[in-house]
């Protein structure tokens, strides 16, 4: 077969396409799915509470109007004059008078034109930035662990879902001195690729100095002093950050502004104490180290706040309550099973909804 012949057949067929599309897009799902992203993106809190005040029929008209004005100023200066020349045309008679002759031209068809040159150009942005989230994703994987450490006498379950190309959250473990490990999962403020970036940064900040400190308040003070001196104002890190010692059991760890851990037990899951500041939030920022033992059977829960903070399509939260009831349910599974239910659930009560939040899971059981 030629070169040209085996190109023919690697090109994409529209036809083909669309009734791939057609077939398998699900595209109700998709549709609706997509009016409530453009209705978060543009529409602020405060325009929706005055939405939800009007009536269905001046409601529908004025979201309509917020929404092209929240469009048209989102787009170049250039594309904006477009914009508006495309309108002004398609709103014109399709004939001029040269002289004493009326000359045909379709107005029309030429601000459909400039129309599609928006959205080409618009298309090519968003091709762009992809490409780069892409990249950043690939960066961003190489800091993520990508299975769960074997230590004897324990069973570890890590994963990680961010809720765009590239996520906040962070998760990691590491051999330290003999007879311990340390492990890590935090929340950087905000999404996309600025909190990415962040993300990376704290990850390999911890693992350069993280040797160096037996102990955690001193670990957490030389990291917060690092964020606060180079940091971005009004971005901060939650961090909890722990040492294990397989063979007794016992759990060293600091909380700064994470969601607090949770020993799932058979008598029912139980919350332990909330931490201190986030990293990076203030200078004098005080650490305060604590200790648990996790029995055999039982299962050390660490989380995002992405895990409750899951929403379906109504707008509902998955809750505090609805995550308790799970993991009074685990109590007999392995790590892995334990965790491939928690996200399980998360997912059927989201539904349609699209991720909000990214979402991790940092999950130790004690096995003997």
């Amino acid at each position: 077969m030629s070169a040209g012949t085996s190109h023919q057949h690697d090109t994409p067929r529209i036809g083909r396409t669309l009734l791939n599309d057609l077939q398998t897009g699900n595209l109700k799902r998709t549709f609706m799915q997509d009016m409530r992203d453009i209705y978060h993106f543009y529409i602020d809190r405060d325009q929706k509470k005055r939405l939800r005040e009007m009536g269905k029929i001046k409601a529908f008209f004025i979201l309509a109007w917020w929404i092209l004005k929240s469009l048209f100023f989102k787009l170049t200066p250039l594309r904006r004059v477009m914009l508006v020349v495309s309108l002004i045309l398609s709103a014109q008679t399709s004939t001029v008078t040269i002289g004493n002759s009326d000359v045909g031209v379709d107005f029309d068809m030429i601000g459909r034109i400039i129309l599609l040159m928006i959205l080409l150009l618009e298309l090519k942005d968003k091709l762009l930035a992809r490409s780069e989230l892409a990249a950043g994703r690939s960066v961003q994987s190489s800091f993520i662990p990508p299975e769960a450490p074997s230590i004897p006498g324990w069973d570890i379950y890590l994963c990680s879902r961010p809720a765009n190309d590239v996520g906040g959250d962070l998760i990691d473990y590491m051999p330290l001195h003999p007879g311990t490990w340390g492990f890590a999962i935090g929340d950087v403020a905000g999404k996309g690729l600025g909190a990415a970036l962040l993300m990376a940064r704290m990850i390999a900040t911890l693992r350069s100095i993280a040797p160096a400190h037996e102990s955690l308040t001193g670990l957490c003070n030389a990291v917060n002093t690092i964020f606060c001196r180079d940091g971005i104002p009004s971005r901060f890190i939650s961090l909890l950050y722990l040492h294990l010692r397989p063979e007794s059991g016992s759990i060293e760890f600091v909380n700064a502004g994470h969601m607090p851990p949770i020993i799932a037990a058979e008598k029912g899951p139980r919350e332990l104490g909330k931490g201190g500041p986030a990293i990076g939030l203030t200078r004098n920022a005080v650490f305060q180290q604590s200790t648990l033992t996790v029995g055999t059977g039982e299962f050390l829960v660490l989380y995002s706040d992405g895990v409750i903070d899951a929403v379906n399509s109504r707008g509902e939260f998955f809750g505090q309550d609805r995550f308790r009831d799970i993991l009074g349910t685990i109590g007999r599974r392995s790590a892995r099973a334990a965790g491939e239910t928690i996200f399980a659930a998360i997912d059927r009560f989201a539904g349609t909804a699209r991720q909000s939040d990214d979402i991790s899971l940092l999950l130790l059981k004690r096995t003997g």
